[in-house]
């Protein structure tokens, strides 16, 4: 039996349908007939789905705060790998050494939010979007959860780790920070195993972190308004492909010709990749920051203040003639 279970997120949910519902005949299989004359609907392209998904509608207040996604994409290492690298903003820091997250089995990239549309033509589209608002969180919440119902070998820091059984978890929290012009949106997550009994029981537990805390792999990152923060998991590395996100990858002429070890899967691969799935999928996580318009407005003039400097008026030519004119 998997490990691994399906988990939802807490709050108002939205989702969105990306593929149009198979027709079930209430007459078992036989054909219906087909009246000619009814216009056949027009097919959703690619772009019509990726921006349903993004640019969901938002109630009143919902501009003060983290929001956050997630979508089931293919599981394809090598299309996940060039979208990210395609997309991503390297000028906001994560807090972390990306080889080092990606040793736990995590990447995250910051993309400006505009750019989300194309990343997710780029890797395929998903088949499911689910988005709450979180708003303001101060506390530790939880992002993305799986039971380890038995103690498990997982790949972590790049070597093999025996893990007890109990709660892996993914937790966030995040709050605006204003500036004297703008602001940005305070990001935490970290990865958590909660095996203690004492630990698992009771609600206070659950805005918290407690057990081991991966602190190595705890992203920290300020985001500026409208961009966000994408989490995917990251297989175990292999030593034989390329380190190239753009190329494609292969193989060394001196692989040996016996099948590969198969190696366990990474701490991300737990939370993040829905192995139950055929064949299996990758869950992106996509925490957008949202900025009020207030912060961003320019200041008024107080009373009192100097004005700013006219330009020089230039004088105007005389219309009399010189006095040595003819």
């Amino acid at each position: 039996m998997s490990c691994r279970r399906r988990h939802g997120f807490a709050g108002r949910l939205l989702l969105a349908s990306l593929w149009a519902p198979l027709a079930v005949s209430p007459w078992g299989c036989q054909p219906q007939p087909i009246d000619e004359r009814t216009p056949k609907p027009a097919a959703v392209t690619p772009q019509e789905q990726a921006e349903a998904v993004v640019d969901r509608p938002r109630a009143p207040g919902e501009d003060d705060g983290l929001e956050v996604a997630r979508w089931s994409i293919a599981n394809n290492e090598v299309l996940i790998r060039r979208s990210l690298a395609r997309y991503a903003q390297r000028d906001v820091r994560i807090g972390v050494d990306a080889a080092t997250l990606e040793h736990h089995g995590f990447r995250a990239v910051i993309m400006d939010e505009a750019d989300l549309t194309k990343f997710l033509i780029d890797v395929g589209g998903t088949t499911k979007a689910l988005t709450v608002w979180f708003g303001q969180v101060p506390s530790w919440r939880e992002l993305a959860r799986t039971l380890l119902e038995s103690p498990r070998v997982a790949m972590i820091d790049g070597k093999a780790e025996r893990l007890p059984g109990g709660w892996l978890r993914l937790m966030t929290r995040a709050w605006t920070v204003p500036l004297e012009e703008g602001g940005y949106l305070d990001v935490q997550v970290a990865a958590q195993l909660v095996s203690d009994s004492n630990d698992i029981s009771g609600l206070l537990n659950r805005d918290s972190l407690r057990g081991r805390v991966w602190e190595t792999a705890s992203i920290h990152a300020e985001l500026p308004r409208n961009a966000a923060l994408i989490l995917i998991s990251a297989p175990p590395e292999s030593p034989d492909l390329e380190e190239d996100p753009e190329g494609p990858p292969s193989r060394p002429e001196n692989a040996g010709s016996g099948p590969a070890a198969e190696l366990p899967p990474t701490l991300g691969e737990f939370l993040l990749t829905d192995f139950e799935a055929r064949p299996s999928r990758r869950l992106v996580l996509v925490l957008k920051a949202k900025l009020p318009d207030i912060l961003f407005v320019e200041p008024v003039p107080t009373a009192g203040a100097r004005p700013a400097p006219m330009e020089p008026v230039l004088p105007l030519p005389s219309e009399d003639p010189p006095a040595d004119a003819p």
